[in-house]
């Protein structure tokens, strides 16, 4: 019995070193702390293994509470630097709680767009994997969450 026990454990230790082992991170998502009083910069630079052109929307990007509209925003730049949104996040909790939520949806709007006026037209940016930003955020505790993996 106790060489088959032997024979089971270097067999089952063979095995493994032997194994072609992929390990993809299946927390859901990535939590970025922001830097109060400053930008902080990023990416989404999480896909999963073997993915090859998966893209996201900004709507898949979510700030916590401590994100304040209009005055907190994101900057997203092309691949030659130029940038090519400048957002904020009006959540579906604010509205709720100003009563506007029958009048505005929740999501990423035009930072100059104070008066909401043409509602979150940020939510359908599609990025891809690498694709910088920045945050700036005037308050303590500020995040962003963004898909861990990013979605195909």
């Amino acid at each position: 019995m106790k060489k088959l026990m032997t024979a089971f454990a270097v067999c089952a230790l063979a095995g493994a070193v032997f194994a072609q082992i992929e390990s993809q991170n299946i927390v859901g998502y990535q939590t970025i702390p922001l830097t109060q009083n400053g930008f902080t910069f990023t990416c989404a630079t999480l896909a999963p293994i073997g993915m090859s052109g998966g893209t996201m929307t900004l709507d898949q990007i979510k700030p916590n509470a401590n994100f304040a509209m209009f005055e907190d925003s994101i900057q997203i730049f092309n691949a030659a630097g130029a940038l090519v949104v400048e957002a904020t996040y009006v959540s579906q909790e604010i509205l709720d709680s100003e009563g506007l939520s029958e009048f505005y949806d929740a999501g990423w709007y035009e930072l100059a767009d104070v008066g909401m006026e043409n509602g979150p037209i940020y939510n359908d940016f599609v990025m891809v994997p690498g694709q910088g930003m920045t945050v700036f955020t005037g308050y303590p505790g500020a995040t962003i969450i963004i898909p861990n993996p990013m979605p195909n």
